[in-house]
């Protein structure tokens, strides 16, 4: 299966950005010379439904005609309303983050958890999730910007404090996410400076997903290009994420 770009969006550029200290798939954040897509299936089908499973590979292209299973998203359909996915690692066959949604959260939020220890000094405390038994970290989260798409945050430790020892560390928002609208169905996902706006211009981003700019040989799939430097598995779960909120908004639409 492989995948051949249709279309140039030249109005979007993606950006290389400083290797994060902590990265889901450290092997997937691609180097300075790299260009990479990953194909994500959008999740709505009958056979979820009435299997109660929602499972999908994700694939990587690195040059049109040539891609591979790089990741593993899983989701059971009957987990009560909290959207839980788990995002698997094929190269190493290991669960690197799990995703849910928040409980008794205002507006759309999903939290995001990891089972190794993302900084120095975090803590489980605030944690609610497990994997295999284990309490998992509190890597970070997706929420809603109040008018303004997504955000995407994670948490560290004080450099004064330390880590807080109820696991209530400070957050700083990483990204955001302009969502699809009237005049694009495309997502663009922005890097966030330290003072909480937009790095640079809106033309300069991180990841890019489109429904209509790669062609896949697989049915109801669409492509999330990552610039390189950048954490590509976080960007492939917060779009399968994004997919949750968007979907269940059809959904509300369709049952008024």
């Amino acid at each position: 299966m492989g995948g051949c770009c249709s279309s140039d969006k030249a109005e979007v550029k993606l950006t290389p950005q400083t290797p994060p200290a902590f990265a889901l798939a450290p092997h997937l954040v691609a180097g300075d010379d790299e260009k990479a897509a990953y194909a994500l299936m959008e999740r709505a089908s009958w056979k979820s439904f009435f299997t109660g499973q929602d499972n999908f590979k994700v694939k990587r292209s690195t040059e049109p005609g040539k891609c591979e299973t790089c990741m593993k998203i899983k989701q059971s359909a009957w987990d009560m309303g909290q959207d839980r996915m788990e995002l698997k690692d094929e190269v190493n066959d290991k669960v690197v983050a799990v995703v849910r949604r928040a409980r008794l959260s205002v507006g759309d939020c999903f939290y995001i958890y990891v089972p190794v220890e993302p900084y120095k000094g975090a803590q489980t405390n605030n944690s609610n999730e497990e994997l295999d038994g284990q309490r998992m970290y509190c890597f970070g989260f997706l929420q809603s910007a109040w008018g303004w798409g997504y955000n995407i945050a994670v948490y560290y430790a004080d450099p004064e404090k330390g880590a807080q020892p109820d696991g209530k560390d400070p957050y700083k928002v990483l990204y955001k996410m302009q969502t699809p609208g009237w005049f694009s169905p495309d997502t663009v996902i922005f890097p966030v400076g330290e003072d909480g706006n937009i790095v640079g211009d809106k033309e300069q981003a991180v990841a890019y997903a489109s429904r209509d700019r790669w062609q896949w040989d697989f049915a109801n799939a669409y492509a999330v290009e990552v610039a390189p430097g950048v954490d590509a598995a976080l960007m492939v779960i917060s779009m399968a994420m994004l997919d949750e909120v968007l979907e269940d908004q059809v959904e509300s639409d369709w049952y008024r």
